[in-house]
This record gives structure tokens, sequence and C-alpha cells, in this order.
């Protein structure tokens, strides 16, 4: 009998009156419908990030140390990689991700968004999977909702501040990347 099986005998065996705490919405899935957040985004900054200093020198305190490195292109072996020259589409995308950011800014906000909602959502600007993208842009992860399909996720929505689902914007999985922390 597999772990898997024993568990089930347990549970089916189990006397009646053993209570079962539950999370009923810790799984809010729902096939080919955008699955909702269950925090408060703007809480979290507002009471957790901006009036707390604790938080705050934390948080930033990983933004400037990620950003005390810099982020390099190269390509071949990993064992011997070859730097690309700074006029290569992927190394010029590092240096400015997109017209409104540096690299530090694009990081810096990036690192925020993880620390404090526990996802992050890049936009890849482009016209082709297979290119490098022309931009990157963050994507605030309050306004972001996964679209699952039956096995895989069919895709993203984003919901610009002031709009409804209704005129939401929505992104094929392969443009948008997906970071998310654990809990």
């Amino acid at each position: 009998m597999n772990l898997l099986q024993r568990v089930i005998h347990y549970i089916s065996a189990a006397p009646r009156q053993i209570t079962v705490k539950a999370a009923p919405y810790l799984f809010n899935y729902s096939k080919n419908s955008p699955l909702w957040q269950l925090i408060n985004y703007d809480s979290y900054v507002q009471h957790g990030f901006e009036r707390n200093s604790l938080v705050y020198a934390a948080i930033m305190y990983k933004v400037r140390a990620i950003n005390a490195t810099r982020l390099r292109a190269y390509r071949g072996d990993p064992q011997q990689p070859d730097a690309l020259p700074d006029t290569h589409p992927l190394a010029k995308l590092l240096q400015r991700p997109n017209k409104f950011q540096s690299w530090l800014e694009f990081e810096g906000l990036n690192q925020v968004y993880l620390d404090i909602a526990g996802n992050c959502y890049v936009y890849l600007d482009r016209a082709n999977p297979k290119q490098v993208p022309a931009a990157i842009y963050p994507l605030r992860p309050d306004r972001m909702r996964i679209v699952p399909g039956e096995r895989e996720i069919m895709g993203y929505v984003y919901i610009p501040q002031g709009a409804t689902v209704q005129n939401a914007v929505p992104f094929l999985p392969e443009n948008i990347i997906h970071i998310k922390m654990p809990s």
C-alpha cells in the first residue's frame, strides 16, 4: 500500500467526530476564468511597506543588494561563456528594459513587487516568441489574474486602474514571466 492509499484508507476509516479545518479559498480554481487575489495589495503597501520602517528597510536593503551587481548577457558554453557585445539586442535590453526605466529601476521594482505581494509579473513586448523582446515591462501583481486551463495556464489578464474585468488586457502565457514566492 503506497502513501496516498494509506492516507485515503486512514481518512475513510477515521471516526466521524474528528473535525477538519479547511481553507475554502486557498485554491480558488475555476477553469477558463481568472483567479482573483485574496490579499489587498494596496493595504500591504500602505501599512506594511510605507508605514513600517523595518519592513521598508529590509525590502530596500534587498533592492540595493541586487542592484550592486550588473546583469550581463552571455552566449556559448556555460563553462566558458562569451559576453555579448553591448550592441547585441539582449545586452541593450539589459541596459534599458523599456523607454521608461533603467535596469536598476526595473529590477528594483520587481523585487519590491515580489517581496510585498509574493508575485512578480513581467510582460515581454515582442512580435515573435522566438525573438528577443523589444522591451520588457513590470506589471503590478494585484492587477494580474491567471486564467487556468484544464492542465496548463491559458493566459493572463491585466486590469488597469479604474477599469473593469470587461476592459482587461489579455496576454498569452508565452509573453508573461511569472515569478512567485512559495506562499
